[in-house]
């Protein structure tokens, strides 16, 4: 758990997958991420059930003109930002409400979770970290989760 969302941008806080409790708001967040330098991508989870609607959503926040609809093509839409302007820091994907996707569809959820993870090892070889917050209700995490 991420007590401090802050921590991420004073650099105290490795890249990788966090369920945060401190994001008050989304605005806040974007304020946060524009005054230091990351590129904040959101997903609104109350509209995420399964795989495809999280590819819909996360093609949406990636402004990606295409990707295929698998989790290959997934993985590779989150290494190829090309098209969008680089970050001065890095990337932030704040996935807010994710239970809806996690009860909804584990074994994808779970395979969500793996590619974001994947993506991040990906970003860290370029010293452009990149961070996962997931917000929402933790309880509906699977067991076997292992977030920070």
């Amino acid at each position: 758990m991420l007590h401090d969302v802050n921590a991420i941008f004073r650099k105290e806080t490795a890249p990788g997958v966090y369920v945060s409790d401190t994001v008050s708001s989304l605005e806040y967040l974007l304020d946060l991420a524009s005054h230091s330098g990351f590129r904040l991508f959101y997903l609104d989870g109350k509209t995420i059930f399964n795989f495809l609607t999280f590819h819909h959503r996360l093609k949406e926040a990636l402004s990606s003109a295409y990707m295929g609809e698998n989790w290959n093509a997934v993985y590779d839409c989150l290494k190829d930002l090309a098209h969008l302007p680089p970050p001065k820091e890095g990337y932030i994907l704040y996935f807010e409400n994710f239970q809806y996707f996690a009860q909804g569809d584990k074994q994808n959820f779970s395979l969500a979770i793996e590619v974001l993870r994947d993506a991040i090892e990906f970003w860290k070889q370029f010293d452009v970290p990149m961070y996962v917050l997931l917000k929402g209700d933790i309880s509906l995490l699977p067991d076997t989760m292992n977030l920070k």
